[in-house]
């Protein structure tokens, strides 16, 4: 599923930090503080 620009905006924090897969190994992960990061898994 593809991320929208939407969807990333209104991502709130949680008592513990989640992530949202993209696809591929993209995800964008978010913390408990609100800030968000790109995390790439490759291998």
């Amino acid at each position: 599923m593809a991320l929208t620009d939407t969807a990333v905006r209104h991502a709130k924090p949680r008592a513990k930090g989640y992530t949202l897969p993209e696809y591929d190994g993209l995800a964008l992960f978010m913390n408990t503080k609100g800030a968000k990061c790109w995390h790439f898994r490759f291998s």
